[in-house]
Protein backbone atom coordinates (compact mmCIF):
# COMPACT_ATOMS: atom_id res chain seq x y z
CA UNK A 1 0.00 0.00 0.00
CA UNK A 2 1.40 3.42 -0.96
CA UNK A 3 1.73 6.28 1.49
CA UNK A 4 -1.68 7.85 1.96
CA UNK A 5 -3.49 4.70 0.87
CA UNK A 6 -6.02 3.05 3.15
CA UNK A 7 -8.27 0.06 3.54
CA UNK A 8 -11.30 -0.61 5.70
CA UNK A 9 -11.02 -3.45 8.19
CA UNK A 10 -13.81 -5.80 9.25
CA UNK A 11 -16.39 -5.13 11.95
CA UNK A 12 -18.00 -2.01 13.34
CA UNK A 13 -16.69 0.07 16.26
CA UNK A 14 -19.44 2.53 17.04
CA UNK A 15 -19.41 3.91 20.60
CA UNK A 16 -15.62 3.53 20.93
CA UNK A 17 -14.45 5.79 23.75
CA UNK A 18 -10.70 5.01 23.84
CA UNK A 19 -8.07 3.13 21.84
CA UNK A 20 -4.36 2.24 22.10
CA UNK A 21 -1.80 -0.33 20.90
CA UNK A 22 0.44 -2.82 22.74
CA UNK A 23 3.05 -4.93 20.93
CA UNK A 24 1.44 -4.71 17.52
CA UNK A 25 -2.15 -5.31 18.62
CA UNK A 26 -4.97 -2.78 18.79
CA UNK A 27 -7.16 -2.35 21.84
CA UNK A 28 -10.41 -0.43 22.07
CA UNK A 29 -13.10 0.19 24.66
CA UNK A 30 -16.38 0.02 22.79
CA UNK A 31 -19.83 0.16 24.37
CA UNK A 32 -18.28 -0.58 27.78
CA UNK A 33 -16.21 -3.62 26.78
CA UNK A 34 -12.47 -3.98 26.12
CA UNK A 35 -11.44 -5.66 22.87
CA UNK A 36 -8.16 -6.87 21.39
CA UNK A 37 -8.25 -6.26 17.62
CA UNK A 38 -6.16 -7.91 14.92
CA UNK A 39 -4.62 -4.97 12.99
CA UNK A 40 -4.49 -7.03 9.78
CA UNK A 41 -8.15 -8.00 9.61
CA UNK A 42 -10.18 -6.19 12.27
CA UNK A 43 -11.18 -9.47 13.93
CA UNK A 44 -11.37 -9.24 17.71
CA UNK A 45 -11.73 -10.93 21.06
CA UNK A 46 -13.36 -9.50 24.15
CA UNK A 47 -11.34 -9.20 27.36
CA UNK A 48 -12.49 -9.01 30.98
CA UNK A 49 -14.21 -6.11 32.66
CA UNK A 50 -16.95 -3.56 32.28
CA UNK A 51 -15.53 -0.16 31.45
CA UNK A 52 -16.46 3.51 31.26
CA UNK A 53 -13.07 4.51 29.91
CA UNK A 54 -12.59 8.11 28.79
CA UNK A 55 -8.82 7.97 28.12
CA UNK A 56 -6.41 5.09 27.53
CA UNK A 57 -2.63 4.87 27.09
CA UNK A 58 -0.22 1.99 26.55
CA UNK A 59 3.10 1.44 28.29
CA UNK A 60 5.16 -1.74 28.14
CA UNK A 61 2.85 -4.76 28.28
CA UNK A 62 -0.05 -2.89 29.85
CA UNK A 63 -2.97 -0.63 29.13
CA UNK A 64 -3.82 2.22 31.49
CA UNK A 65 -7.47 3.19 31.61
CA UNK A 66 -8.85 6.38 33.12
CA UNK A 67 -12.53 5.91 33.93
CA UNK A 68 -15.39 8.39 33.90
CA UNK A 69 -15.63 8.21 37.69
CA UNK A 70 -11.98 9.23 38.13
CA UNK A 71 -10.41 5.80 38.73
CA UNK A 72 -7.24 4.61 36.98
CA UNK A 73 -6.66 0.94 36.15
CA UNK A 74 -3.64 -0.97 34.90
CA UNK A 75 -4.75 -3.80 32.62
CA UNK A 76 -2.53 -6.60 31.31
CA UNK A 77 -2.93 -6.51 27.53
CA UNK A 78 -2.24 -10.24 27.24
CA UNK A 79 -4.92 -11.40 29.68
CA UNK A 80 -7.24 -8.50 30.49
CA UNK A 81 -6.52 -8.83 34.22
CA UNK A 82 -6.70 -5.44 35.88
CA UNK A 83 -5.68 -3.60 39.06
CA UNK A 84 -6.92 -0.27 40.33
CA UNK A 85 -4.13 2.24 41.00
CA UNK A 86 -4.03 5.07 43.52
CA UNK A 87 -5.41 8.51 42.82
CA UNK A 88 -8.51 10.26 41.53
CA UNK A 89 -8.55 11.76 38.04
CA UNK A 90 -11.41 14.19 37.35
CA UNK A 91 -11.83 16.29 34.19
CA UNK A 92 -9.39 14.35 32.04
CA UNK A 93 -7.58 15.76 29.03
CA UNK A 94 -4.96 14.05 26.89
CA UNK A 95 -2.86 11.09 28.07
CA UNK A 96 0.25 9.32 26.79
CA UNK A 97 2.81 6.69 27.77
CA UNK A 98 6.56 7.16 27.34
CA UNK A 99 9.95 7.17 29.12
CA UNK A 100 8.68 4.43 31.50
CA UNK A 101 6.01 6.81 32.80
CA UNK A 102 2.45 7.85 32.11
CA UNK A 103 1.45 11.43 31.42
CA UNK A 104 -2.02 12.81 31.97
CA UNK A 105 -3.87 16.11 31.98
CA UNK A 106 -6.39 16.41 34.81
CA UNK A 107 -8.20 19.62 35.71
CA UNK A 108 -5.82 21.61 33.51
CA UNK A 109 -2.58 20.32 35.06
CA UNK A 110 0.02 17.95 33.58
CA UNK A 111 1.09 14.99 35.73
CA UNK A 112 3.74 12.32 35.41
CA UNK A 113 2.25 9.09 36.79
CA UNK A 114 4.08 6.04 38.14
CA UNK A 115 2.65 3.02 36.28
CA UNK A 116 3.38 0.71 39.22
CA UNK A 117 1.10 2.35 41.77
CA UNK A 118 -0.46 5.52 40.34
CA UNK A 119 1.69 7.94 42.37
CA UNK A 120 2.13 11.22 40.52
CA UNK A 121 3.94 14.53 40.38
CA UNK A 122 2.77 17.74 38.75
CA UNK A 123 4.82 19.23 35.91
CA UNK A 124 4.87 22.75 34.51
CA UNK A 125 2.09 24.55 32.70
CA UNK A 126 -1.64 25.13 32.60
CA UNK A 127 -3.35 23.11 29.89
CA UNK A 128 -6.57 22.56 27.95
CA UNK A 129 -5.23 19.56 26.06
CA UNK A 130 -7.59 17.65 23.82
CA UNK A 131 -4.99 15.25 22.37
CA UNK A 132 -1.53 14.20 23.50
CA UNK A 133 1.17 12.05 21.90
CA UNK A 134 4.58 10.97 23.18
CA UNK A 135 7.59 10.81 20.87
CA UNK A 136 11.02 10.05 22.31
CA UNK A 137 11.51 12.16 25.43
CA UNK A 138 8.91 14.74 24.47
CA UNK A 139 5.17 15.22 24.69
CA UNK A 140 3.06 16.94 22.06
CA UNK A 141 -0.16 18.62 23.12
CA UNK A 142 -2.95 19.82 20.86
CA UNK A 143 -4.87 22.44 22.80
CA UNK A 144 -8.50 23.54 22.77
CA UNK A 145 -7.30 26.94 21.53
CA UNK A 146 -5.73 25.37 18.43
CA UNK A 147 -2.14 25.74 19.65
CA UNK A 148 0.34 22.85 19.48
CA UNK A 149 3.00 22.56 22.18
CA UNK A 150 6.07 20.40 22.62
CA UNK A 151 6.91 19.69 26.26
CA UNK A 152 9.78 17.92 27.96
CA UNK A 153 8.61 14.65 29.50
CA UNK A 154 11.26 15.15 32.20
CA UNK A 155 10.35 18.66 33.35
CA UNK A 156 7.20 19.80 31.54
CA UNK A 157 9.10 22.77 30.09
CA UNK A 158 7.29 23.66 26.88
CA UNK A 159 7.51 25.48 23.56
CA UNK A 160 4.74 26.43 21.14
CA UNK A 161 5.12 25.07 17.61
CA UNK A 162 3.83 26.42 14.30
CA UNK A 163 0.31 26.05 13.04
CA UNK A 164 -3.28 26.32 14.16
CA UNK A 165 -5.09 23.11 15.08
CA UNK A 166 -8.52 24.13 16.30
CA UNK A 167 -10.21 21.40 14.24
CA UNK A 168 -8.07 18.48 15.43
CA UNK A 169 -10.16 15.43 16.29
CA UNK A 170 -7.39 12.84 16.78
CA UNK A 171 -3.59 12.62 16.97
CA UNK A 172 -0.91 9.95 17.33
CA UNK A 173 2.79 9.24 16.93
CA UNK A 174 3.99 6.53 14.53
CA UNK A 175 7.20 5.62 12.74
CA UNK A 176 9.08 8.49 14.44
CA UNK A 177 6.62 11.16 13.29
CA UNK A 178 3.53 12.96 14.50
CA UNK A 179 0.16 12.75 12.79
CA UNK A 180 -3.06 14.65 13.33
CA UNK A 181 -6.46 14.69 11.69
CA UNK A 182 -7.71 18.25 11.52
CA UNK A 183 -10.72 19.43 9.55
CA UNK A 184 -11.05 15.94 8.08
CA UNK A 185 -7.51 15.91 6.64
CA UNK A 186 -4.57 13.78 7.79
CA UNK A 187 -1.37 15.74 8.41
CA UNK A 188 2.23 14.62 8.94
CA UNK A 189 3.59 17.08 11.52
CA UNK A 190 7.28 17.93 11.96
CA UNK A 191 8.05 17.41 15.68
CA UNK A 192 10.78 20.07 15.60
CA UNK A 193 8.85 22.98 14.13
CA UNK A 194 5.18 22.04 13.75
CA UNK A 195 5.38 22.40 9.96
CA UNK A 196 3.06 19.95 8.24
CA UNK A 197 2.08 18.28 4.99
CA UNK A 198 -1.07 16.49 3.97
CA UNK A 199 -1.14 12.70 3.62
CA UNK A 200 -3.61 11.19 1.18
CA UNK A 201 -7.17 12.32 0.63
CA UNK A 202 -9.38 14.14 3.12
CA UNK A 203 -12.85 13.35 4.35
CA UNK A 204 -11.93 11.72 7.68
CA UNK A 205 -14.25 11.82 10.68
CA UNK A 206 -11.76 10.20 13.04
CA UNK A 207 -12.37 10.04 16.78
CA UNK A 208 -9.36 7.89 17.76
CA UNK A 209 -6.03 7.49 15.97
CA UNK A 210 -3.46 4.80 16.90
CA UNK A 211 -0.02 4.20 15.39
CA UNK A 212 1.55 0.76 14.82
CA UNK A 213 4.74 0.67 12.77
CA UNK A 214 4.16 2.27 9.37
CA UNK A 215 0.40 2.36 9.74
CA UNK A 216 -2.21 4.45 11.47
CA UNK A 217 -5.54 3.01 12.58
CA UNK A 218 -8.48 5.39 12.42
CA UNK A 219 -11.67 4.71 14.38
CA UNK A 220 -14.33 6.74 12.59
CA UNK A 221 -17.40 8.54 13.86
CA UNK A 222 -19.72 6.05 12.17
CA UNK A 223 -17.94 2.98 13.57
CA UNK A 224 -15.67 2.09 10.63
CA UNK A 225 -12.01 1.18 11.24
CA UNK A 226 -9.37 1.99 8.63
CA UNK A 227 -5.69 1.17 8.24
CA UNK A 228 -3.71 4.04 6.65
CA UNK A 229 -0.22 3.73 5.20
CA UNK A 230 2.18 6.47 6.29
Amino acid sequence: MERGGYEQLENTWADTTAAAAVKGALYAVTAGSLYRIDPATGNYEQLDGSWSTVRMAALGDDLFMWESGGSLYRTAAATGEYTQLDGSWPEMGGVAGGMKSLFAISQGSLYRVNPADGAYEQLEGSWETRHMAALGERLFMWEKSGALYRASAATGEWKQLEGSWAGTTAAASANGRLFAIDGGTLYDVDPETGAYETVGDGGWKTQHLVGIGKFLYAFEEGGSLYRLAI
